[in-house]
C-alpha cells in the first residue's frame, strides 16, 4: 500500500512539475509578447511626434526664409503655411495625448490584477473580494475605453500629418507657380536687363 501511495505521489509530483513548467513557459511568452506590444506602442507614439514635429520645423524654416526675403509672394507664403503648421501641431498634441492615455490604460489594467484574488474561506473576505471584483471590472472597462481612445488619437495624429503634408504641398505648388509666372521667359527682356545683341 505504501509503495502504491509513493508511486502515485511521485506521478502526481511529476505531473504537477510538468504543469508548472508549462504555466511558467506560457506566462513567459505572455510577458514577452506584452513587453513587445508596449515597446511597439511607445515607438509608434515617438515616431508620430517626430514626423509631425519635423514637418512643423520644416514649415517654420520655410517661413523664416520667406520673412528674410520679404516679397509679396513670400508674405503670402508665410500666411498660407500657418494652416499646415496648425495640422502638424495638432498631430504632435494627439500623439502626446495618445501616450498619456496609454499610460492611464496601463494603470487601470494593473489595478485589475491587484483586485482579482478570490478567497472563499471566510464570508467577510468573500464580500471584500466581490466588491473589489466589481472595482476591477470597472478598471478593466475604463482601460479598454482608454485604449480605444488612445488608438483614435494615434490615427488622428496620422490623419493630421497627412492633411498637413497635402496642405503644404498645395501651398508650395501655388508659390512655385506664382514665382514661375513672374520670371521672364528665356530671351525675353526685363526692364533691368541690358538689350540682347
Amino acid at each position: 500500500m505504501t509503495e502504491d501511495y509513493e508511486h502515485k505521489f511521485r506521478k502526481w509530483e511529476a505531473e504537477r512539475k510538468e504543469y508548472l513548467e508549462h504555466l511558467k513557459h506560457s506566462n513567459d511568452l505572455q510577458v514577452r509578447s506584452f513587453e513587445a506590444t508596449i515597446n511597439f506602442a511607445i515607438s509608434a507614439i515617438k515616431y508620430l511626434i517626430i514626423i509631425n514635429g519635423g514637418a512643423a520645423i520644416a514649415c517654420v524654416t520655410l517661413i523664416g526664409n520667406a520673412i528674410r526675403n520679404s516679397t509679396e509672394s513670400n508674405v503670402n507664403l508665410v500666411v498660407e503655411l500657418s494652416q499646415p503648421i496648425t495640422y502638424f501641431f495638432l498631430g504632435v498634441s494627439s500623439a502626446v495625448f495618445a501616450g498619456m492615455i496609454a499610460y492611464l490604460a496601463q494603470y487601470f489594467f494593473t489595478q485589475v490584477n491587484s483586485y482579482n484574488y478570490p478567497v472563499e474561506e471566510f464570508e467577510e473576505q468573500s464580500k471584500y473580494n466581490e466588491t473589489n471584483g466589481r472595482i476591477a471590472n470597472r478598471f478593466q472597462i475604463s482601460g479598454i475605453l482608454l485604449q480605444i481612445l488612445g488608438i483614435v488619437c494615434a490615427f488622428a495624429s496620422i490623419a493630421l500629418f497627412v492633411a498637413g503634408v497635402l496642405d503644404s504641398q498645395s501651398v508650395l505648388q501655388g508659390y512655385t507657380t506664382e514665382i514661375d509666372n513672374k520670371l521672364p521667359l528665356s530671351g525675353e527682356r526685363t526692364p533691368s536687363s541690358p538689350p540682347v545683341e
